[in-house]
């Protein structure tokens, strides 16, 4: 029987980081040397769908610090100085990050928890994330809880 290149745990965990991230199955079949394929059905296999998650969850837990790093990023921009390259790139990138979070500007995808929550499906969405969208959006939207009511 072949051993699968994607096997050894190190390679397993990376590429179920950069599938946590978003990455698309090609891309990281392509660094793998494998095919999307591959990568798909990798993707499907129990233990590697829990590592996926784990990584979304690890993922999910810094999004409130990372909301305030954008927010400090895009504050400051006006203050930087032109000279300052690097940090006013930074800002113009954050910047543009929040304009296309909220929906002003395209993004080349959409994320699928707001996704989630705007078509009201059931599936489990992190306690941080419910946190998040109960704070900014209130009874904007109708949130689904995973918890049951008996």
């Amino acid at each position: 029987m072949k051993t699968s290149k994607l096997n050894p745990p190190h390679i397993k965990r990376e590429v179920a980081r950069r599938l946590a991230t978003g990455e698309s199955q090609s891309s990281v079949a392509k660094d793998m040397g494998v095919c999307h394929t591959t990568i798909s059905r990798f993707s499907r296999k129990e233990d590697v769908r829990r590592l996926i998650e784990e990584e979304t969850v690890n993922l999910l837990e810094v999004i409130p610090d990372a909301v305030e790093n954008m927010k400090t990023l895009v504050r400051e921009m006006k203050d930087i100085p032109k000279t300052e390259h690097k940090r006013r790139e930074l800002s113009y990138k954050a910047t543009q990050k929040v304009l296309e979070s909220a929906g002003i500007t395209s993004a080349p995808t959409t994320s699928q928890t707001v996704v989630s929550i705007v078509n009201k499906q059931n599936n489990f969405i992190p306690p941080v994330i419910l946190e998040l969208a109960k704070k900014h959006f209130g009874d904007l939207v109708d949130i689904p809880t995973t918890e049951t009511d008996d």
